[in-house]
């Protein structure tokens, strides 16, 4: 719950919706064929920038948003247009283990923070797929 608190302590909740609001405002404002090579590129950026301490506030905003980032991946993945590749079942595993995990570290140390980190873990997972669907 620490860093959770101190990330919140640092970002308020309002602004983290306001700026979920934007990004989605902005990736409906994006033609559907360049969703998502333009989520694509910009994943990494936010990732990056997340790691980078030295930024303070863009740092911490970027470490909020970064769940963030790889939706809008899956979203644009989801909506791209052309034909969708048939994946076997099996892939689909993947997802859904990740997102069940979310309930195997409910009882860890700081377990809010695991457990936000491991849907992040499922929303990656899921935008993986159907980013290899298209």
């Amino acid at each position: 719950m620490d860093k959770i608190a101190e990330y919140l302590s640092l970002v308020e909740p309002a602004y983290v919706a306001a700026g979920v609001g934007l990004v989605i405002w902005l990736v409906t404002l994006i033609p559907a064929r360049m969703r998502l090579p333009i989520a694509l590129a910009a994943m990494p950026v936010v990732l990056a920038t997340a790691k980078l301490q030295e930024l303070n506030a863009l740092a911490t905003i970027c470490k909020v948003m970064s769940g963030v980032s790889f939706a809008a991946v899956a979203a644009a993945a989801l909506c791209h247009p052309g034909p969708k590749l048939r994946l076997p079942a099996l892939v689909w595993l993947w997802p859904i283990v990740a997102f069940a995990s979310v309930y195997y570290v409910m009882n860890a140390l700081d377990g809010l923070m695991a457990m936000v980190l491991h849907a992040q873990w499922g929303v990656m997972a899921l935008a993986a797929v159907l980013t290899a669907r298209t």
